[in-house]
């Protein structure tokens, strides 16, 4: 078994307008929701290779439920630890004028010390691990 263990996890929202014009109403064209984070990426590229894998990390709130949620409707096996914060959202603006793309990426909530020591407690009993893809930024 594979496992990617991403600490900071986001559920990124891609928005779609055809232009961006200041102090006025932009519309949206499409918009779209992923799960985010380049632990959680290597665990998607690894489900669409066919090699079993679990995504590890934090999930928090209701940003959280919906990463999981787009996580296990796309196959890919879950364990992830509930912090008491919600987890972060970063926001992707493409601009088709202009052929622009503008990221928004949030910080992420802190990790209490109680839940960083659950989460290490979990890894040190993982069921023997083929290996470990340890991948992103930090909380």
């Amino acid at each position: 078994m594979i496992y990617t263990i991403t600490m900071n996890p986001a559920l990124d929202r891609t928005i779609r307008v055809k232009s961006l014009a200041s102090d006025d109403a932009n519309r949206i064209d499409k918009e779209a929701r992923y799960a985010g984070g380049k632990g959680i990426d290597v665990s998607k590229v690894l489900t669409h290779l066919g090699l079993p894998n679990r995504a590890l990390g934090f999930l928090g709130g209701y940003a959280g439920m919906e990463v999981e949620g787009i996580l296990l409707a796309d196959g890919i096996l879950c364990d992830f630890k509930q912090r008491a914060n919600e987890t972060r959202t970063n926001i992707v603006l493409d601009v088709e004028e202009g052929e622009r793309q503008i990221l928004l990426s949030a910080r992420g909530p802190v990790v209490k010390p109680v839940e960083l020591t659950s989460f290490f407690k979990k890894i040190e009993q993982l069921d023997s691990p083929d290996f470990v893809a340890i991948s992103g930024s930090l909380p």
